[in-house]
């Protein structure tokens, strides 16, 4: 009688551990035949994250591509996402610890979406061998490039591996042809047009002035740090990061118009204004252009306040 009863406990235990098996194995097999994406579904994400015997770590994206929910972040991490399993597809044959991207659509995976309490897509969690729970990663400080995922891999995962981009001459081409076109133009309108730009104070003050206010409102930062140019969430889209260290492109744009229309402004009141010979005139442009001044500086503090809610001040808004 025990040996049957030892004998029952190892079918059975075997019989529950052989689908789970056969199920890695199949993902793992879909991973080398489907461009390094597998496409995972309700059951199937359970099963791969679940199963104790994945010997792998699993990159798992959770996102919604249905043109009906109009997820404009997850069309744009896709093609990095892709791009990067891609490269990463020819590793595994290699390296035990090998990583699998998969990706679970909203739209055959609500359960899980639920399980899970996301409310936003893309979501993307990277899960290492054995283990159920994952580490996510943070798109909004992160942004959606494949460099930044990569980073990120290698920080939680036991896989290290270099991404390298495909390069794309097509900006380049671009570029080269701009700069002959403006080229010949300049030469061609020499006296008329280039020689009194390029002499005139006029000319170097304004292009000044574009520089310092595309630097200062974080146009160098989103080069460096790649964010993404807003955030969706459940009430809406997100167009100012929180916190005084991040930032969103739509912000840079938002922040560098205020710029400009601040220093319109004091351009102004300090070169327009004194030159207008009607005194009414002269006195009205003074007030309502350092309205316009006082209610745009409110505005932006009234942003900052936003950002940082402990700042103590604020003005008319």
């Amino acid at each position: 009688m025990p040996f049957i009863f030892i004998a029952a406990t190892i079918i059975s235990t075997v019989a529950t551990i052989a689908p789970a098996i056969s199920a890695i194995s199949v993902i793992q097999h879909d991973a080398q035949n489907q461009a390094g994406v597998v496409k995972l579904d309700d059951l199937s994400y359970n099963e791969l994250i679940r199963t104790p015997e994945r010997d792998f770590g699993v990159a798992v994206v959770l996102t919604a591509m249905d043109e009906r929910i109009k997820c404009t972040p997850c069309h744009k991490f896709a093609p990095e996402f892709h791009l990067l399993a891609k490269q990463a597809k020819g590793r595994r044959s290699t390296n035990k610890n090998s990583i699998v991207f998969a990706s679970l659509d909203f739209m055959d995976g609500q359960r899980t979406f639920n399980d899970l309490g996301l409310n936003t897509a893309p979501s993307l969690f990277y899960h290492p061998p054995h283990e159920l729970n994952g580490h996510l990663y943070d798109f909004n400080r992160n942004g959606f490039l494949a460099e930044r995922l990569v980073a990120f891999l290698n920080t939680h995962s036991p896989t290290k591996f270099a991404f390298k981009r495909p390069v794309d001459h097509t900006s380049t081409v671009i570029a080269l042809v701009l700069l002959t076109i403006l080229a010949v133009f300049a030469k061609k309108n020499w006296n008329t047009l280039t020689k009194p730009f390029i002499f005139s104070k006029w000319s170097w003050c304004m292009l000044t002035l574009i520089i310092i206010l595309t630097m200062t409102s974080g146009y160098m930062w989103n080069q460096i740090r790649k964010p993404p140019q807003m955030v969706m969430t459940k009430n809406g889209a997100q167009y100012f990061a929180n916190g005084v260290t991040n930032q969103y492109r739509a912000e840079t744009v938002i922040i560098g118009t205020i710029y400009a229309l601040l220093a319109s402004t004091i351009v102004i009141l300090t070169i327009s204004v004194p030159k207008i010979q009607n005194t009414g005139r002269q006195r009205a442009a003074a007030y309502l252009w350092t309205l316009i001044l006082i209610v745009t500086f409110s505005v932006l503090v009234y942003i900052f306040k936003m950002k940082q809610p402990i700042y103590p001040f604020r003005l008319f808004v």
